[in-house]
């Protein structure tokens, strides 16, 4: 009976270290995961700055100027470097994966709204709006504007007049800072 007695004590100390050998084993696959993503995130968003940067041949500058007609040079600049800084904020860190996507998406945000800006300084209200996308589109990689994604944000808000666009695009630039 004393065997059974101590058998039974045994067991739940035993399965609480398994619990917590399991747990840190998937602790440290976590962080095995968070590490390489984020390494690869730090070096795909380097290219991504040089891809904006230099203007090169052949296939990177078709690249180039698909990437720069998509969000326009401003932005396609700041997108890597803010890319960039949230990655290393977040390897600083030990965060959830959730925050890390949340982040992420503030960021993407930001860099539409930043888009949008610069679309909204430069065009007036009561554009064609397959017109406004497609020529901020093709000509961001000679011209300085929004971007594709820009004039698409841009124009939506150009709606409520350029007074009003630029306001709320101003107070939406804020308010996405403030939470990244």
């Amino acid at each position: 009976m004393a065997n059974s007695k101590n058998n039974q004590k045994k067991k739940p100390a035993q399965s609480k270290n398994k619990r917590a050998n399991e747990q840190a084993l998937k602790a440290e696959k976590r962080e095995a995961v968070n590490r390489i993503a984020g390494v690869v995130l730090f070096a795909v968003s380097i290219i991504f700055f040089f891809v904006a940067v230099v203007s090169g041949e052949g296939a990177w500058h078709f690249v180039h100027n698909t990437y720069v007609g998509l969000f326009g040079y401003l932005a396609s600049i700041l997108f890597p470097i803010l890319t960039v800084v949230i990655t290393v904020l977040y390897s600083v860190k030990d965060n959830r994966p959730y925050e890390f996507i949340a982040k992420a998406i503030e960021c993407i945000l930001m860099i539409f709204l930043i888009s949008a800006l610069i679309y909204i300084v430069q065009n007036q209200s009561g554009a064609d709006f397959k017109t406004a996308v497609t020529d901020s589109f093709t000509d961001a990689p000679s011209n300085f504007n929004g971007g594709f994604f820009g004039a698409l944000v841009g124009w939506l808000l150009l709606t409520f007049g350029k007074t009003a666009a630029i306001v709320v695009d101003l107070v939406l630039v804020f308010v996405d800072f403030m939470f990244l």
